[in-house]
């Protein structure tokens, strides 16, 4: 889903967006575990900017709603594993 960064903080990301059937924005957040498929890359965020994020959890008892922008494109380690393990030789 389409989102927008609204804060920035040293946990996460909380972000705005919009769903069909439901009036005005919703609030979410992105854990810095759900940034980045690698924790050390720098990925530029800032506030204003709109980004791809998928929804992994919502808690209806505390009404928080959890989604992650890694988990938009697919995780690289698995994908060099899949290469090195097709490439086998059988030894």
């Amino acid at each position: 889903m389409d989102v927008l960064v609204t804060n920035i903080t040293e946990f996460g990301v909380f972000v705005t967006f919009s769903l069909p059937n439901i009036d005005g924005n919703l609030v979410g957040l992105v854990y810095v575990s759900e940034v980045s498929w690698d924790p050390n890359e720098d990925v530029g965020l800032e506030t204003g900017q709109a980004r791809k994020a998928k929804l992994i959890h919502v808690d209806t008892t505390k009404k928080h709603v959890f989604l992650s922008f890694k988990r938009t494109t697919p995780n690289p380690l698995l994908e060099t594993l899949d290469t090195l393990l097709s490439g086998r030789d059988g030894t």
